[in-house]
């Protein structure tokens, strides 16, 4: 069986869909716990003490580490949304704001990383970064040029 452009380009909606949904899941579980509303011990994506340990290079307040993974959490469901929305409309154009959207957000953790040093504390994230932002922009590539 041979598969379609169409089902490839899909494919690579419902892949970040389905990813990034997950993701945006696993971090709302995370600001729940880290506000006291979910058991320590309940498993989620530990993205909250992450960004509270590469924050510190400047002593950010948790305060702004909280607006600040409140507004990743954000850009993550309205990402999903977006992606949903354009897997389920097949809408190229759609298609191509969520994957840019997608893509921005790995840039801003980019950006991020590079503010905040976090080589120092978390070499590994940086590289995670790096290769999302690639990743997600060779598919955003792969979908406009199929």
């Amino acid at each position: 069986m041979e598969l379609s452009i169409a089902q490839i380009k899909s494919g690579i909606v419902l892949l970040w869909a389905l990813w990034l949904s997950l993701v945006t899941l696993m971090n709302g579980l995370e600001a729940l716990k880290a506000l006291g509303s979910l058991p320590s011990r309940f498993k989620t994506s530990s993205n909250w003490s992450l960004m509270l340990r590469v924050t510190e290079t400047y002593r950010t307040p948790v305060w702004l580490v909280g607006v600040l993974f409140a507004l990743v959490i954000l850009w993550e469901l309205l990402t999903s949304v977006a992606l949903w929305v354009a897997l389920f409309s097949g809408s190229p154009e759609v298609a191509t704001t969520a994957l840019g959207l997608l893509t921005l957000l790995w840039g801003g953790f980019m950006l991020a990383n590079q503010f905040y040093m976090a080589w120092l504390t978390d070499p590994g994230l940086v590289a995670a970064h790096r290769s999302l932002f690639g990743v997600s922009l060779l598919s955003l590539l792969a979908y406009r040029l199929l």
